[in-house]
């Protein structure tokens, strides 16, 4: 594992994996080796591994399925020899695995591919690609099927190998797959490996159970991060905040710990034995600006008797320099009864404020005509000015309508301060001197973890987190960093996607597509112009909404009802569109306001809508307890929303009237393809892990003749053992598939999936009773 990064002070030693056999790998055909070595291979394909004894057959895995891929890949450039990816080691019968030299390897094989396809036969460019593929698509098909002993996950087989050599079968060819996706060796690849999937090793998730982060973090990390982000994040050391926290009653979907109950909740002071008095501002000054329709700003000075500070009220006007803070309310510093904090943490308000203030350079702040802030840079006096919920959102009851004034203005302070400030109390107590670590303490956190501080952490213009060791600023790390890591074409191939560098700071670039689009005219020093920031006002919309359901997926909020009000205030929707009505109608209206929805809404996994024309669209935002189909579905294509129904183009199968939605599972099908291939296909149903039977108001009569099926391949290859997102529909059996007007009604999301492909000859399909015909139209589904 020493080609994996590691976290610094790390409580556990370096992973070493035992090479367990010094028989060489014999480099010939990768498909036939279980024959050569007397394995049968259709037997290991169904999951069966006990034709030979555990442990010949771990070390006959790991020879083909690690050495093995290494030989198939590298050995263009004569270094896929097994001896090469071997030392010896003191107390091992064969040594330990080292590819410390993976970067360099890759770097050179993409060099040499491209001089290569110059030169080369268009059999031998076919013969280099196709035998990369296979090996990788050969590791994926294995771990997806089965892990390593131990392992509670459902849906898997137990294989012989460790839970070590487990993960370093995942992590190498996941490395490779998503290396190759991008860079010169994609020349000779048929389709982009960058799709295939390897499940997250055990290891990591298992150190992480034992450390006892809570259920819902481990399963968002095995959901959305690589086996070896997955094993650098189960190194880290947990902060002191996070050891006192503890997950009992939580569940993979939800940490309990973090939920609030405003009869209970308790304001924090800066230490335990602190029990000084509240303090705030002159609500009459803050309700009066609400009420006027402007924001309240607020500032703490130092005056001469108790209590020492004052906290003082000015309307925000157009060019004022003010900082957000954006904090998670389970940390202490929201109230729920007044508009106060302990003078203690107001205290500590000024000095986050004076400190964050003289760490922006005296340049930066001329540069921004912040000659307000420079002064109070060198001279002592009020602080810098701010804005916080706690402070200014009224929480009174006869207050109710200036609050939800107050957070309908939310969009807005985020948007337009001049610095967003990020407390969270995990992230307080670690050190930001390591560029991985500090970035993936900021994935990891509670606030990345709750839905409002989604919208601030995207609506800001320059977003600051406070460490330990003091502000850091996101943006200004990302870029200083991408300057100094991405000075050489090794670099480059270190910094891919998939490394815990990459998993650890891609919020960033998320943060930043998705500003472009929610604001109407983001500042250019802040975002680079993209084809999204180009693109016409609906299909900004689009990928603006389909990225916010995208970024909330791991995250929630105490309140439900708060839900729509988060998505709504994001995407700037009148909040007004809801009020007064039943929570499970909030996102019908919202949504009903939009001519244009992405398309890729339709994969999205929830409880669905009732209304006419809306049963095929989830009626729940954030993470809302339903397990989502795991593969890529963020399709961003507009879709047409028509008072029928949601009008997308797609490709489909239809299936045997044999089929319908009662006994569907899992169903296997074959279908003839352009250019005399035939498919044979998987189609699996998904489960949600939710009950929707309280949702679908409609009787089982109601249901029609004949089942599609509706998939995306963004790839438009139809790879081999590539999972796809689908959803399947039905609709009348003797309709004209041309006519566009037919309605037809969501079913159910499921998986499909191309099991193999055959050319010319006698095709599977005339081999097969179970044939579905592939279709290619516009689809209205209601």
């Amino acid at each position: 594992m020493d080609h994996i990064e590691s976290a610094p002070d790390s409580p556990y030693p370096p992973l070493k994996i035992p090479c367990l056999s010094s028989e060489p790998y014999d480099e010939l055909d990768f498909l036939t080796y279980p024959e050569r070595s007397g394995w049968d291979i259709d037997r290991l394909f169904a999951g069966d591994f006990s034709e030979h004894s555990a442990e010949e057959t771990a070390a006959f895995l790991q020879n083909w399925l690690f050495f093995g891929v290494l030989w198939e890949v590298f050995c263009p450039i004569s270094k896929g020899a097994k001896s090469n990816y071997v030392q010896p080691q003191e107390g091992t019968e064969h040594g330990i695995i080292t590819v410390a030299s993976l970067d360099e390897q890759i770097l050179e094989l993409s060099s040499f591919i491209p001089l290569y396809v110059g030169s080369a036969s268009p059999a031998a460019k076919h013969g280099i690609g196709h035998r990369i593929e296979t090996s990788l698509r050969t590791v994926s098909r294995f771990c997806r099927i089965a892990t390593c002993d131990d392992d509670p996950r459902p849906g898997f087989v137990t294989w012989p190998l460790s839970p070590e050599i487990d993960l370093s079968v995942r992590a190498l060819s996941q490395r490779l797959a998503w290396s190759f996706s991008t860079n010169g060796v994609n020349m000779v690849l048929s389709s982009s490996t960058g799709s295939l999937q390897f499940p997250c090793a055990w290891l990591p998730l298992a150190r992480m159970n034992e450390a006892e982060w809570c259920p819902s973090e481990v399963s968002m990390v095995e959901e959305t991060f690589t086996s070896a982000s997955a094993h650098y994040i189960s190194q880290m050391e947990r902060p002191p905040a996070a050891i006192q926290r503890k997950h009992p009653d939580c569940t993979s979907k939800l940490c309990l710990a973090r939920q609030l109950n405003e009869e209970t909740y308790r304001t924090a002071h800066t230490n335990n034995e602190c029990d000084c008095q509240h303090y705030g501002p002159v609500m009459n000054e803050v309700v009066s600006i609400i009420e006027a329709g402007g924001v309240p700003l607020l500032s703490i000075t130092p005056i001469k008797k108790e209590p020492f500070l004052k906290v003082e009220v000015e309307k925000y006007t157009e060019g004022k320099k003010y900082i957000a803070f954006s904090h998670v309310w389970s940390d202490g510093l929201g109230n729920p009864t007044a508009n106060t904090l302990p003078h203690c943490q107001l205290s500590r308000l000024r000095d986050l404020l004076d400190g964050l203030v003289s760490g922006i350079s005296s340049l930066d702040l001329v540069n921004r005509l912040a000659f307000k802030e420079l002064w109070k840079k060198k001279f002592h006096g009020p602080s810098l000015l701010f804005w916080m919920d706690t402070l200014c959102i009224p929480v009174a009851e006869e207050l109710k309508e200036l609050r939800t004034k107050s957070i309908k203005s939310m969009k807005a302070v985020y948007e337009r301060a001049f610095r967003v400030l990020v407390l969270d109390a995990d992230i307080q107590g670690c050190s930001s001197s390591d560029y991985t670590q500090a970035f993936m303490r900021i994935r990891m956190s509670a606030w990345m973890r709750r839905l409002w501080t989604l919208n601030e952490g995207v609506l800001a213009y320059q977003l600051v987190i406070k460490f330990a060791d003091g502000f850091l600023d996101v943006q200004e790390a990302t870029e200083k960093h991408q300057k100094e890591v991405y000075t050489s074409e090794l670099a480059n191939v270190k910094g891919t996607f998939g490394t815990p560098m990459r998993d650890a700071d891609s919020f960033q670039w998320k943060f930043r597509l998705l500003r472009i689009n929610v604001i109407s005219d983001p500042d250019p020093r802040m975002v680079r112009r993209t084809t999204q920031s180009l693109a016409s006002p609906e299909a900004k919309r689009c990928f603006a909404i389909m990225e916010a359901f995208s970024a909330a997926l791991y995250r929630t909020t105490s309140k439900e009802k708060d839900e729509m009000l988060c998505f709504a205030s994001l995407i700037g929707w009148d909040t007004t569109l809801i009020k007064g009505l039943e929570f499970k109608d909030h996102m019908h209206a919202l949504l009903s306001t939009e001519r244009q929805l992405p398309q890729g809404m339709l994969f999205l996994a929830g409880p669905r809508m009732s209304q006419p024309g809306w049963r095929w669209a989830i009626n729940r935002f954030a993470n809302c307890g339903a397990t989502r189909l795991n593969v890529k579905s963020d399709n961003m294509t507009p879709g047409i929303v028509s008072g029928n129904g949601f009008i997308v183009e797609f490709p489909a199968l239809a299936l045997p009237v044999s089929y319908t939605r009662d006994n569907f599972q899992k169903v296997i099908v074959t279908t003839d393809l352009a250019d005399a291939v035939t498919a044979k296909i998987e189609i699996s149903r998904h489960d949600e892990g939710i009950d929707r039977a309280k949702y679908d108001n409609e009787s089982d009569d109601d249901c029609e003749d004949r089942l599609y099926v509706l998939f995306w391949d963004p790839l438009n290859a139809l790879a081999p053992r590539v999972p796809l997102p689908a959803a399947v529909i039905s609709g009348p059996i003797d309709e004209d598939l041309e006519k566009e007007e037919v309605v037809y009604r969501f079913e159910f999301l499921a998986y499909f999936e191309v099991l193999e492909k055959t050319t010319g000859g006698t095709t599977l399909a005339e081999k097969s009773e179970h044939v579905a015909e592939l279709i290619r139209k516009k689809w209205t589904i209601g």
